[in-house]
């Protein structure tokens, strides 16, 4: 049901995913959905929850390359057409109703979180700037990919993620 509902959210948008028109594509009882989800919201909210953007690996150690290979993943996800649907419904959500902020806040989490593991990993080892603001650092690297992808609509490269990962690097 689940994935019903994520495929109606992609294909006919956020006011389509209703019980019955679930229960419809998934082939199940309207009474199935409704004991599942009796509030519509829950519902989007589980849709959303699901969205899978987990890119995580195992660290070389080389902080370059580690997030040469991870800021890739991120702009490979963003650059799939049905997973960048419902990160931008997500983003909409999230700024009227709490339930999805939570949900776009710990998405956020995971991927900001890995990229200052590295930084934070790189600093300890000396590799970067003791004084760095990771904060910061995550925030330009993660940012110019988001921008480039879901609000400009343009390719991003891995020459382009390299310029950036070179540019945050250079400064650190």
């Amino acid at each position: 049901m689940l994935a019903a509902a994520r495929t109606i959210l992609i294909h006919e948008g956020w006011d389509s995913v209703t019980q019955l028109r679930v229960a419809e594509a998934a082939g199940v009882g309207r009474a199935t959905v409704y004991r599942h989800w009796p509030d519509r919201t829950q519902l989007l909210h589980d849709v959303l929850a699901a969205q899978e953007m987990s890119l995580r690996f195992e660290p070389t150690g080389d902080v370059r390359s580690d997030l040469l290979t991870h800021l890739g993943r991120f702009s490979l996800a963003l650059a799939d057409e049905e997973t960048s649907r419902v990160i931008t419904a997500l983003i909409d959500r999230s700024l009227w109703e709490d339930k999805f902020r939570e949900v776009k806040e710990a998405l956020v989490a995971e991927q900001a979180g890995f990229v200052r593991d590295l930084l934070s990993t790189a600093v300890d080892a000396g590799v970067v700037r003791a004084d760095m603001d990771i904060s910061r650092a995550t925030a330009q690297l993660l940012g110019p990919i988001t921008y480039r992808q879901l609000f400009s609509g343009q390719e991003v490269t891995p020459e382009f993620v390299a310029g950036v990962v070179d540019d945050v690097l250079s400064i650190s």
